[in-house]
């Protein structure tokens, strides 16, 4: 699921999640999980129908957890207890390939920069499958780059005594850094439906909603808009200054000019 933020608030949530299942969809989650403490009603529902859920936490402790949440009303505590008894229905189905994963990410900035460390410990007390880490960037929070470099090599120490099957941590860039200069080819593959049902050319354009929407699900079918005439005109009009820098599909321009070139499973894609 991808949209605009806070999936799980979504009125009809329990009603889209019993869809899915029904009609056997397979879904992925990011949230910071809050609502899954309020309406544990959800916790099943979910799990029924998710292959990975990441849950983004902004702190390991209350004080830190509300901070930066910007609420005095949330416990990092409950979201914990909440988080803990998720993996354990996780752990406790049947099988060896268990389903969903259950992953945590911490984006470090300077509320929670003395919290990296505990964070693993955190991961490990409560059995999740993986645990991220992201720098903030382009914000008063966001961590000096010359200070970085001891922090994250207190992580790899810390790492370090932590057997790989236990735990895979991954350290992440932030989206700073120089701009864009190639255009994306992964956005015609990667195209987001946003909660109104609104068809978006990729998850980093949904804030532009004149320029680089292509239609809408609740009046048209998706493959009617998907390699439509509006369809193709945007994708050539965008400009990839706009992009943000560090995308995470950019990454894969060099797998699909491969692609394109060689027509190699041109017909899969």
């Amino acid at each position: 699921m991808g949209g605009g933020g806070k999936p799980l608030e979504h009125p009809m949530i329990a009603e889209i999640f019993e869809r899915f299942k029904q009609q056997g969809f397979h879904v992925g989650l990011i949230t910071n999980g809050y609502m899954l403490t309020q309406q544990r009603q959800l916790i099943d529902l979910l799990l029924d129908c998710a292959d990975w859920v990441r849950i983004s936490l902004d702190g390991v402790t209350d004080d830190v957890y509300q901070r930066v949440h910007g609420r005095r009303d949330v416990s990092y505590r409950v979201l914990r207890e909440t988080l803990a008894e998720m993996v354990r229905r996780v752990k406790g189905k049947p099988g060896i390939d268990q389903r969903p994963k259950i992953g945590i990410k911490l984006i470090v900035q300077r509320p929670n920069q003395h919290q990296m460390l505990d964070a693993v410990d955190e991961a490990l007390g409560m059995g999740v499958h993986y645990l991220q880490f992201k720098w903030l960037e382009q914000h008063p929070w966001s961590i000096r780059p010359e200070d970085r470099p001891a922090m994250a090599e207190g992580l790899r120490t810390r790492l370090e005594e932590v057997p790989r099957e236990s735990l895979i941590v991954d350290v992440l860039p932030g989206y700073g850094g120089p701009k864009v200069q190639d255009r994306c080819l992964m956005s015609v593959l990667h195209p987001l439906v946003d909660w109104d049902g609104t068809i978006y050319l990729c998850a980093f354009f949904h804030h532009r909603k004149d320029s680089h929407s292509i239609g809408n699900i609740t009046n048209s079918n998706f493959f009617d808009c998907l390699g439509s005439p509006v369809h193709k005109e945007r994708i050539h009009l965008v400009d990839p200054q706009q992009c943000v820098a560090n995308c995470p599909l950019l990454r894969y321009n060099p797998v699909i000019k491969f692609i394109l070139a060689e027509g190699f499973r041109f017909r899969y894609i």
